[in-house]
């Protein structure tokens, strides 16, 4: 099978989730497909809008890097992932989503969100997450990181930057997620911005939400069998060097 084919629905639902995210506000994601790039067999989970209620075979608390993920972490104005080997450090007049925000925009809850065990299970199964959300306190402007698992089988048979090349390749021009949501003359190209001096490549897209013109920007990474999607949304696009100029490569 391609890499093309292997990756199609791991990009897809992860430019789902970033879109709706960016240009609906407070309104929740869907749940991701948590089947659509899992091979593994797991524990059986309930899903509703409001709540997730999880069934385990155990509490012992998960052991992140035996699992193989690290999760993110925030201190002060800082955002950190080890696995990435990357932060994020918040413009001025930007803060980071509460616990509950970041919960329902993963249509999840915050003890859930809390809970290692729940978090390294839904990163596992393949599904979407919303890592960190970050927003300005002056207008509409965000930026959010979304994390996305996928086999591990892709990431011994390819190398991480024709990886990368590939979730450019699915993601330009697909323009579904923005339609749904009403947006309408929608261009997108590949472009690059600088990060800790370096060009790095970027996707840039442009829109019309109603009255409002839209730019966004997603920066991929990806490590491991993971992929990391940064995408900055905003209503000028003169604001985007800023937004993503609080990105570092720590490693």
């Amino acid at each position: 099978m391609s890499l093309t084919t292997k990756l199609v629905s791991v990009t897809t639902s992860l430019m789902l989730a970033m879109t709706l995210v960016a240009c609906g506000g407070s309104k929740p994601a869907p749940a991701p497909d948590a089947t659509a790039t899992s091979d593994t067999t797991t524990t059986e989970t309930t899903s509703t809008d409001s709540t997730t209620e999880t069934t385990t075979e155990s509490t012992e608390k998960v052991d992140l890097a035996k699992e193989g993920y690290i999760k993110g972490t925030i201190s002060g104005d800082t955002y950190t992932n080890e696995t990435f080997g990357l932060s994020y450090t918040l413009p001025a007049d930007y803060k980071f989503a509460t616990d509950e925000e970041v919960a329902q925009l993963n249509n999840t809850t915050v003890e859930a969100l809390k809970d290692d065990a729940d978090y390294i299970k839904t990163i596992e199964e393949g599904s979407a997450f919303i890592e960190m959300s970050a927003k300005s306190t002056k207008n509409s402007d965000n930026v959010n990181l979304t994390i996305e698992r996928f086999d591990p089988a892709i990431a011994e048979e390819y190398t991480a930057q024709q990886i990368t090349d590939q979730v450019y390749k699915n993601i330009l021009g697909d323009n579904s997620a923005l339609e749904t949501i009403g947006c309408t003359d929608i261009t997108s190209k590949m472009t690059t911005v600088t990060i800790d001096g370096k060009e790095r490549p970027a996707e840039e897209v442009h829109a019309k939400l109603g009255d409002i013109d839209l730019t966004q920007y997603y920066v991929v990474f990806v490590a491991k069998n993971y992929i990391c999607n940064i995408c900055a949304t905003t209503s000028d696009a003169n604001n985007i060097p800023t937004m993503l100029n609080g990105i570092s490569v720590t490693s």
